[in-house]
């Protein structure tokens, strides 16, 4: 039923009053069948031509035409089980062996990953590509389903927004042989330091030396990016905390 949708259309480019890139849209009425409204889009408007556009649909009935975006309407219950995911850019990524739950680090577990580096500072762990692609790219999963996708996720910047995360350090890349007749494996922790103290958060490990250095390399970039390098002082955590408390601030 037609009625039962909408089209959404976002367009880059445009700017406000102060000059701020801001998107355009549009939600025009549906009225006739979706194959059929999608022929007469606004393509003029857009920022391709309708032969390039690429039509998908799901089983959720959700289609996605890069720039035209078919989803629910609010009053449909189903709406709430569906996530509304916006595909992200891959910076940087790569293999590794991982420690990042607190089982696999108290066991000195590894576990074959892949990581990916996003926008500033947002770095994840993914236990294959496949599952990475069927997060960052489906639209029609649940959010519960995607965070299970997922092995490890932290912002960076973000979370050191919060009251009591001074931010996060990397050790050194050490060698090390974990087993009898093992392989040597390089290896570096991310530690996160709270008001109390550090604690682990990950750990990354790979017989290749440059993917390791290549990661802590990356890791070291998104922490530069923070505030105070991505390990604020205590004192700064102590003014940072009464800026936010004072209601002057």
């Amino acid at each position: 039923n037609p009625s039962d949708y909408k089209i959404r259309f976002e367009i880059g480019g445009v700017n406000d009053a102060r000059g701020n890139e801001q998107p355009f849209t549009i939600e025009p009425e549906l009225d006739g069948d979706v194959a059929d409204y999608l022929e007469e889009l606004p393509f003029d408007k857009l920022l391709m031509h309708p032969d390039d556009l690429e039509i998908t649909t799901f089983p959720s009935n959700v289609v996605n035409a890069r720039n035209a975006a078919l989803i629910r309407s609010p009053s449909e219950s189903s709406r709430n089980s569906v996530s509304y995911h916006t595909p992200l850019t891959v910076n940087s990524s790569g293999e590794m062996f991982t420690r990042t739950s607190l089982t696999s680090i108290l066991l000195k577990k590894w576990q074959k990953s892949l990581w990916v580096q996003c926008g500033r500072t947002k770095f994840l762990v993914f236990r294959s590509k496949d599952e990475f692609i069927e997060w960052n790219d489906r639209i029609d999963i649940s959010e519960k389903k995607r965070d299970q996708l997922v092995r490890f996720k932290v912002d960076f910047e973000k979370e050191m927004c919060k009251s009591n995360v001074r931010g996060f350090k990397l050790t050194n890349i050490k060698p090390k042989i974990y087993s009898k007749g093992g392989p040597l494996m390089h290896q570096f922790k991310l530690e996160r330091w709270m008001d109390l103290g550090p604690s682990i958060a990950a750990a990354f490990a790979s017989q290749n030396p440059k993917e390791v250095h290549r990661l802590h390399s990356v890791l070291h970039g998104c922490l530069q990016l923070c505030p105070g390098r991505g390990l604020k002082s205590i004192k700064d955590l102590l003014i940072d905390n009464k800026k936010k408390k004072s209601p002057f601030s």
